[in-house]
């Protein structure tokens, strides 16, 4: 609660009642906090999205299975898989794969947008007094990348996403099959 009120540890209502003459007007901020309200304007475009929601969202579902199905022959390449006891809004189109930071750089020479999220949380400054080490956690996150997943984005270019990993895949298994025979 605090934090979503700029960090003030006692609400403007219980500093300022009407008819009240010793209002408190001093406050202890104990954290750093925000203030978590929108304007009208926000508001209004949050609520036109409402009615899309369940639409886009099926959009997103729809997209990852396809890239679930797309991928499901190669070994290299590990999207996050389903689960039967959720149903995901999809958000993002995560992948695992072994060579990240160079599927990056093939998407990108594509012409396709991807990207590095989850940063683990246990390796900001903020929070490196409170945790030990995480190596399972720090191994998954130089693993993962996000591919395009959006509700306009299209099935000709989802194929193209696709074939682009799937490019990416066959490419770096011919590499290694050439210095392994080398």
């Amino acid at each position: 609660r605090k934090l979503r009120w700029c960090g003030i540890t006692k609400p403007t209502w219980e500093r300022f009642q009407p008819g009240q003459l010793n209002r408190s007007w001093v406050y202890e901020v104990e954290e750093v906090g925000y203030k978590y309200e929108m304007n009208d304007l926000a508001a209004a475009l949050g609520l036109a999205q409402m009615d899309r929601l369940e639409q886009s969202n099926l959009r997103r579902r729809e997209l990852m299975e396809r890239y679930r199905d797309a991928f499901a022959d190669l070994p290299q390449i590990a999207p996050l898989a389903a689960r039967d006891f959720a149903l995901s809004s999809c958000y993002n189109a995560v992948i695992r794969v072994d060579h990240r930071d160079e599927l990056y750089a093939h998407l990108d020479n594509d012409g396709i947008d991807s990207n590095v999220h989850f940063y683990p949380n246990h390796l900001y400054k903020i929070f490196r007094p409170y945790t030990t080490r995480l190596p399972v956690t720090e191994e998954v996150w130089k693993k993962i990348l996000s591919i395009p997943l959006h509700p306009l984005l299209t099935d000709s270019e989802q194929a193209r996403v696709i074939d682009s990993v799937r490019a990416f895949v066959e490419g770096a298994q011919e590499t290694s099959t050439h210095a392994a025979a080398g």
